[in-house]
């Protein structure tokens, strides 16, 4: 698990730093402060940048342009440095745990055969543009024949190439390498699983659902949706048409079943958090406005949940709010395990500078209850 994690350079943050983490941890603060620009930034880090990742934050935020929207600009991957503005040397986009220290550079990759290996290597220079300002390696860029890219580097070596500098079709090049299931790894062997504040596409949740049917983290999930609707007892994708399959539940007092989502909003995010959850089993879980859809009065149950699979499966769990009421709940099973948990509150100072403000586990009751702000 990550027990701190730093940032650099990366989407609203000049620089973070969150000291203490721990096996479930809320971020919550005002619009604006950061709080899913935390959660994007631990997900990029635990998959190193992976396409997939890489394509499905771009694509939450509709971060797409082409050379033929944006002649001469950098590609979309620019949208993660601090205020879009691609610096290079001292100032690169810095990403920083227990885990590893990641650094994106800006250099030229070729691929030379291995004598000895008897195989093509991947090889990379970036001593020609540390020094250079973005102009200058936007120029070279845009002349070079060789390729110039945004370069991953980890614990001070440079592993791969991330992205093209410039592209004709930015969005295309992150698409060929995209999985609908978004079925990352940490290292190649622990999972992410990242729950956006909005709802999934059924063929994606079908995906995670085939991964553990007929299988005894099915049953957490169907008590997971019993919180809210008791008398359901299962729960099958079916197709409706053209090959689309969504998701049918059987209630125990009727033969027909009905459409999860006909039954609301708040059992189709619940539905989302748990199968996510048991997916990431031994890996990570992040989510995004965690509230959204959900009922206070379904929220301390929901946590319970949350704060018993996370210990059972072996999970790290990041997650956002916006509500007093989540972070209430919350709050309750914190104090009763003070060491599974960890909450934050981010703060925009004066100086434009973002802040993690950490709380103890007896300060969220006073707080709420002095009405302080803790959002």
């Amino acid at each position: 698990m990550l027990t701190q994690f730093s940032i650099d350079n990366f989407r609203t943050f000049k620089h973070l730093n969150v000291p203490k983490l721990a096996r479930v941890n809320l971020i919550s603060g005002k619009n604006n402060a950061g709080k899913t620009a935390l959660l994007e930034a631990v997900y990029l880090h635990l998959a190193e940048f992976d396409q997939t990742a890489v394509y499905f934050v771009l694509q939450e935020r509709d971060e797409y342009r082409s050379r033929q929207v944006a002649k001469y600009s950098f590609t979309a991957f620019r949208y993660f440095y601090f205020n879009h503005l691609v610096n290079t040397g001292s100032k690169s986009l810095r990403l920083q745990s227990d885990l590893a220290k990641q650094r994106i550079l800006i250099g030229s990759e070729y691929v030379e055969r291995s004598r000895e290996k008897g195989r093509l290597e991947h090889n990379f220079d970036t001593q020609l543009f540390d020094d250079m300002s973005a102009e200058l390696v936007l120029e070279n860029a845009i002349n070079s024949e060789e390729g110039v890219y945004f370069l991953l580097e980890s614990d001070g070596q440079v592993v791969r190439a991330i992205s093209p500098v410039i592209s004709d079709n930015n969005r295309s090049h992150y698409r060929q390498a995209y999985r609908g299931d978004r079925k990352l790894s940490i290292g190649g062997t622990a999972p992410i699983q990242f729950v956006s504040s909005k709802s999934d596409n059924p063929s994606s949740l079908e995906i995670l659902w085939g991964n553990i049917s007929l299988s005894p983290l099915e049953q957490h999930v169907i008590e997971a949706l019993q919180i809210i609707e008791p008398r359901i007892t299962d729960l099958r994708f079916v197709v409706v048409e053209r090959d689309e399959r969504i998701p049918l539940v059987k209630l125990s007092n009727q033969d027909e079943p009905v459409t999860l989502k006909s039954m609301g909003d708040g059992l189709s995010r619940i539905f989302e958090i748990i199968l996510r959850m048991v997916n990431a089993k031994d890996g990570t879980l992040l989510i995004d406005e965690f509230e959204n859809g959900l009922h206070w009065s379904v929220q301390a149950d929901i946590w319970k949940v949350i704060f018993t699979l996370a210990e059972t499966l072996n999970i790290q769990l990041f997650a956002t709010t916006h509500s007093n009421d989540c972070i209430a709940c919350f709050g309750d099973f914190w104090q009763m395990h003070p060491e599974l948990a960890s909450f934050h509150r981010l703060e925009r100072r004066a100086d434009d500078n973002i802040v993690a403000v950490s709380y103890h586990p007896d300060d969220i009751n006073n707080a709420l209850e002095m009405h302080v702000e803790v959002r």
